[in-house]
């Protein structure tokens, strides 16, 4: 579910972020930024603990 809601607001602030940059809308681009920047900090988290769980145990 977790990963379902972040895929959306990715798509969601690419959205902002095209529609922005076509209408010259700083609020747009802005806040379309700030959405990326919020989704990728919650998949940076799964990504780490991914790779120390696969570092830790050998799985190749």
């Amino acid at each position: 579910m977790r990963d379902i809601i972040t895929l959306i607001g990715v798509i969601l602030s690419i959205v902002l972020i095209v529609i922005g940059n076509k209408k010259n809308n700083k609020i747009f681009i802005s806040i379309g930024v700030v959405l990326i920047l919020i989704c990728l900090g919650y998949m940076a988290q799964d990504f780490f603990k991914g790779f120390i769980h696969g570092f830790i145990n050998g799985d190749l």
